[in-house]
């Protein structure tokens, strides 16, 4: 109890912000740079991680139930996407990629489904 009557509970998201060298307890690992629970409301971030949105975006995503965007076996070697590597990319802006946005539900109205395989003409089809 540090003291304070804080109902968590009133929050959507709760980002909390550690110091230098420490750790939430369930973390056992050396280094961290961020982390949250998937899918989930609450995400941690060592000392000034905080401060790159890149990193914040990423850990929101595992928060909405995203995984990391990979290639082959390397966790984060998809680059188009802030799951991916772009999440250590502080210089660079990024967002989620199509396929995250997909997974997400977020244009379920304009979504189609073909096989450009069989039916190459829609892949040029607008509707």
């Amino acid at each position: 109890d540090g003291g304070y009557d804080l109902d968590l509970e009133q929050f959507d998201h709760i980002m909390y912000h550690l110091p230098p060298s420490t750790r939430p307890p369930f973390i056992s690992f050396g280094s961290w740079v961020a982390f949250a629970r998937k899918p989930g409301y609450e995400s941690w971030y060592n000392d000034n991680q905080i401060g790159y949105e890149t990193v914040q975006m990423h850990e929101v995503g595992h928060n909405l139930g995203l995984h990391h965007s990979g290639e082959g076996t390397a966790e984060y070697a998809d680059t188009t996407d802030v799951m991916g590597y772009g999440a250590g990319a502080h210089e660079i802006s990024r967002c989620f990629n199509a396929e995250k946005m997909k997974d997400l539900g977020w244009f379920k109205d304009r979504e189609e489904e073909f096989d450009p395989a069989v039916d190459m003409d829609a892949v040029f089809e607008r509707k």
